[in-house]
């Protein structure tokens, strides 16, 4: 009889087998076709996914308020259908309280630009009088180099008085009617003026782009609604059993480890900056209040907005209070207190609140977020700037669960370290 450690002797152990550079350079081209396939997929259907996407970043961040209410007895169905309606009739009563001041700035667009004119004018005249004196010094530089070239040692210059032979000034030379008339050219016959366009057609096809636009919104509203429902009553399972049905058995557990993971981070930071923005919001209302700006709540809404774009929307807000405090004020004492104050808010907000309420750990790499925002706004338009930010912390959150993925993890840290 033959003993087990006899018969386990004789079986060579397997040796891995290095990838050759032949077959490391099929895996990249690979990996490149399938990244350029579900780019161009993602681009030209985008119709189609722009309504999923936002449905998902709203079952996200929804989901905790789900959870929560569920562990106290409500049925999950009932509470995402009650979130849900209570969401979007908040977003519809802003939307209503905010349509008049909105409405009248819209409206007095014409005027605005007039008041922005005439208030820049001194600066416009300033520029215009560089413009001259360049214009001047090219004509000065011009005139010292047709005398150098006039200079005795060349032997080309003309008598005074007298203009180059062939020139239509010279004596004798016909007239340019004249030498038209010698040359047989026939003279040019005014064309008829082009009859006006119907306008008819042209407000048909306007009204016909306007119905089909509000159409498409439309269907992207109700299809996000209705995703956003199945995602939060489903819950997290159902998200997890999705996607842990393209992986083996063993990798499951990991899959919806990583998804619990992901769903709870891109909740949290969004419910955190949520309650930031609109803490930057309530602070810019009543700074500009203070200051005397028209419609102050309009700006303030503005402001908690746009503040949910990183390093863009600061910076857009800034750019409006700037416009708008310069056709509502007379004097520059008043668009300077705009200007600091918001400065100021937005320095408080950037570097003392969010470091403090969301962490270090979920910071990203700022070149990122930047390219991220600018790729998202060329693929998707607004809805990829919204969803570029999320995008990156849920890839981040993804990689700190995989132990394979340090210097990614480095990459997208805003410090070598990847703390």
């Amino acid at each position: 009889m033959v003993r087990a450690d006899e018969r386990t002797a004789h079986v060579a152990p397997l040796r891995s087998v290095a990838p050759t550079p032949a077959a490391r350079l099929r895996d990249r081209y690979a990996t490149f076709f399938v990244l350029a396939t579900i780019g161009a997929v993602l681009y030209f259907a985008k119709q189609a996914f722009v309504p999923l996407a936002l449905a998902l970043l709203i079952a996200l961040i929804l989901s905790g308020p789900v959870e929560s209410l569920k562990r106290l007895g409500v049925p999950r169905v009932v509470s995402a259908l009650a979130i849900v309606i209570t969401l979007f009739g908040l977003m519809v009563a802003s939307v209503n309280l905010l349509w008049s001041p909105a409405q009248e700035w819209f409206a007095g667009a014409p005027h605005t630009v007039a008041v922005i004119k005439q208030k820049i004018s001194p600066v416009a005249r300033f520029m215009d009088r560089i413009e001259q004196l360049t214009a001047s010094a090219d004509q000065l530089g011009a005139a010292h180099k047709a005398a150098a070239a006039r200079s005795p040692n060349t032997g080309t210059s003309a008598a005074p008085g007298t203009a180059p032979p062939g020139s239509a000034g010279s004596t004798g030379a016909p007239g340019s009617a004249g030498t038209a008339a010698s040359r047989g050219t026939a003279p040019a016959v005014a064309a008829p003026a082009a009859a006006p366009a119907p306008m008819g057609g042209v407000d048909a096809e306007r009204s016909l782009a306007v119905l089909q636009a509000t159409r498409a919104a439309f269907v992207g509203l109700i299809t996000v609604v209705i995703v956003t429902l199945f995602l939060v009553s489903g819950g997290p399972p159902m998200l997890a059993r999705m996607t842990a049905a393209f992986e083996g058995s063993v990798e499951q557990h990991h899959v919806i480890d990583v998804i619990e993971k992901v769903r709870a981070e891109v909740g949290r930071f969004y419910r955190t900056t949520a309650a930031i923005n609109l803490g930057v919001a309530i602070a810019t209302w009543g700074a500009m209040a203070v200051c005397g700006m028209p419609s102050p709540l309009l700006w303030g809404t503005v402001a908690g907005l746009l503040n949910f774009i990183p390093y863009a929307g600061p910076a857009t807000t800034l750019m409006l209070l700037t416009v708008v405090a310069i056709v509502s004020f007379d004097g520059y004492a008043p668009v300077i207190g705009v200007v600091t104050s918001y400065v100021v808010i937005a320095g408080i907000e950037g570097q003392l609140v969010q470091p403090l309420l969301v962490g270090r750990r979920l910071s990203l790499n700022p070149l990122l977020v930047f390219l991220a925002l600018w790729f998202g706004g060329m693929f998707w338009g607004i809805a990829g700037i919204v969803l570029a930010t999320p995008a990156l912390v849920a890839v981040k959150v993804a990689v700190e669960n995989s132990p394979r993925a340090n210097s990614w993890l480095a990459f997208l840290s805003p410090q070598a370290n990847g703390s």
